[in-house]
Formats: structure tokens, sequence, C-alpha cells
């Protein structure tokens, strides 16, 4: 089976059926997560675990060179001190999530999204993309960024950067929430009497498409989500 584990900031906690650990790397606001149980705990009672470290560029450069460094390694760990034990973390599997770079995708973000579905990885436009961003992290200061650190840059063994949408994907996506989020609740969830089957003309679809990203292109398919559950609101007026 799987585990389920949830990372507060105190501490990490398994349930049995998934081996997910999602930890916010913004709140290492001080120098290094030893002895804090945060991370260590969680790994103690789930060493194969899959780790997400989201928003990774808010981390503490030091707590990285202090822990995560040696974490990284083929056969490494740390020692949480609160435990008094040392945590291996060869059989865990690290995802970090940053928006480092987000400015070289938005800038390309128009032929991006024309050629989105036929992007293969020796594209001549994801090539440049990659150098720009490949130099970007040479370029990041290593006092402010744990990117910044050739070191550190060494221990990741895949860069996977995520593209904007495509016009087709964007309208799937809007379909779905509208079925999901407005047509579900009238079929199955709405009190009997208010119970209706619910279409909508292509123009919805259309209108809804052109709110991805927001206004500057950044906000993915939040402000969409907004529009769907704002026409919601006032259907159930």
């Amino acid at each position: 089976g799987t585990r389920e584990c949830t990372l507060s900031e105190k501490n990490g906690e398994c349930s049995a059926d998934s081996n997910a650990l999602s930890l916010d790397a913004s709140r290492w606001s001080q120098v290094g997560i030893e002895g804090t149980g945060q991370l260590t705990g969680a790994l103690l009672a789930a060493p194969d675990a899959v780790v997400l470290l989201d928003e990774f560029e808010k981390a503490h450069p030091e707590a990285i060179s202090d822990v995560l460094l040696s974490a990284f390694e083929d056969n490494g760990g740390f020692k949480d001190t609160k435990l008094d034990k040392y945590v291996p973390t060869s059989r865990a599997t690290f995802i970090i999530n940053t928006n480092v770079g987000s400015d070289i995708v938005l800038q390309q973000r128009e032929r991006i999204q024309e050629r989105s579905d036929k992007l293969t990885a020796k594209d001549p436009l994801v090539v440049q993309i990659d150098q720009q961003f490949q130099q970007l992290l040479k370029d990041l200061p290593s006092s402010i960024n744990p990117f910044g650190r050739a070191e550190f840059r060494g221990r990741v063994d895949e860069w996977v950067m995520f593209y904007p949408y495509s016009q087709s994907q964007i309208g799937d996506v809007a379909r779905l929430a509208l079925q999901q989020r407005v047509l579900s609740y009238y079929l199955h969830s709405a009190p009997p009497s208010r119970r209706l089957a619910i279409g909508w003309d292509p123009r919805v679809i259309n209108l809804l498409a052109s709110k991805y990203g927001g206004t500057d292109g950044s906000e993915g398919f939040r402000p969409m989500l907004k529009g769907v559950d704002s026409m919601h609101d006032r259907l159930r007026e």
C-alpha cells in the first residue's frame, strides 16, 4: 500500500494510504531544519516516500547547504537531533517545485501555445528556453537562492519545464470545470426541486478560456475557475 503524509510546521505525520509528502519550503525561515522533526519524522515513517519541496526558492539558502546537500547524495541522509537518529534518504524521491525561470517561459507564451501540441525536446524553441534557463541558474546569487550553487544543481537528476497550455487544452479544462462545478451540482447535489440539466453556448467556453493566465499570464487556471464559480453563484441566487 501507499502512505499519505502531511507535513506541518512542527512534524510530519503519515496515514496508511499514500506515500506523498508535501513540504512548503517557505517555512524554512531559519538556518537548518535538523531537529524539528518536520521532514525527518515523516521520512522515518515512510522512507520510500515521494517528497514535494514546494516554493523552493523561498527556502533559506543555508538550510540547503546544512541539510539537503547531504540528503541528495546517493547514500545520503541527515541527523534528527531531537530524535537522535540518522535518517537515510536514499530510498526517497525528491521533487522540487519552483517559479525560478517562469519569466523565460512567459516571454514565449504565444509561440508555445501556437505549437504546444507539436513541441519536442529537440524543437529549437524548447532548446532556446532550456539554454536560457540553465544560464539563469548559473547566474543566480548563491547567497539568496540555493540554485545558485553548482554543487546543488549537480545533485538534480532532471529538470522538467512546465509550458502554458494550448488553446484546445484550455477549452477542454473549461468544459471539465463546468461539468464538475456546475452541471454535477444540479444533477446530483442540488435539492430535488432545483435539479435540472444545464447546457452552455460554445461562446461560454471561449469566454472562460480567455481568462486563463490572468492579466499577466502567470496565474494559470485560477481566474478561469473563479469565473466558473461566479457563474455558479449567479445561477444559485
